[in-house]
């Protein structure tokens, strides 16, 4: 029988707690950039790897992740550090340098679902930060998405939309009604939001403002309670929904 969404996240988040802690010291210290403690070096670290987040924002974030998690207010940030610095290396291994509208990188045209609700993902960046790009089909041939700094989340056609190439289309196991209820959720309460540029802790709070994990975590989370982040840790960022066990990729665009 599958484990309940619930009692998996508070396991992932047990493990993540101290496994990205652990990463956040190993990562700085392999930079040659050694902290003293979160409440200043980490602090500013976690800062700089949102940029477009002010330090009161972000302040703000922490202490309520704490409260919502029952870390401590130095473990969240720890926490929410390692899982940024973890995903900032694992981007820049991989050479993902294009920004969010394309940038630098080579773009191909989109391509209709296969089911409503499947959810796809792209190359990309953030404010310079790179971790890739992902949205949901709210229809066959609609994408919802959380396009980037300066613009509102929304719905578009996909016709004539382009992303960086290899492009990946994933779906999920569960039902044909229950892919869609997240899609008609993502159309309905998901669009028109400011962008939101934190990842650190974007799975809490409200869905005022929204970036692009956010939006597609947030439409299965709150629709059909299914939580699609891979590693567990406070923040769920694009490649936590491509890499989490209940996302496949059956579609790679490439041309």
């Amino acid at each position: 029988m599958r484990t309940s969404v619930s009692a998996r996240s508070r396991r992932n988040l047990a493990r993540a707690t101290g496994a990205l802690a652990t990463a956040a010291v190993l990562v700085l210290a392999m930079g040659g950039n050694a902290w003293a403690s979160p409440k200043s070096d980490a602090f500013n670290r976690l800062l700089a790897l949102n940029p477009g987040l002010s330090a009161t924002e972000l302040k703000r974030s922490m202490i309520d992740a704490a409260a919502a998690t029952g870390l401590t207010y130095d473990q969240a940030v720890t926490t929410a550090l390692g899982e940024a610095e973890s995903h900032l290396s694992v981007s820049s291994a991989n050479g993902v340098i294009a920004s969010s509208g394309g940038g630098s990188c080579t773009t191909v045209n989109i391509q209709p679902a296969t089911w409503k609700g499947d959810i796809y993902y792209t190359a990309s960046s953030t404010y310079g930060i790179s971790h890739g790009h992902v949205g949901i089909y709210s229809e066959k041939d609609y994408l919802t998405e959380a396009r980037g700094s300066g613009q509102n989340s929304g719905e578009w056609y996909y016709y004539g939309r382009k992303y960086c190439k290899n492009i990946e289309i994933m779906t999920t196991p569960y039902s044909t009604a229950t892919q869609t209820s997240a899609a008609d959720y993502a159309s309905a309460y998901l669009v028109n939001k400011p962008y939101n540029s934190n990842f650190a802790w974007n799975k809490g709070g409200n869905i005022d403002t929204l970036n692009c994990s956010e939006l597609v975590y947030k439409a299965y989370k709150r629709s059909v309670n299914i939580d699609l982040d891979g590693d567990g840790g406070l923040g769920v960022y694009p490649n936590d929904i491509k890499n989490d066990s209940e996302t496949t990729i059956y579609r790679t665009i490439s041309a």
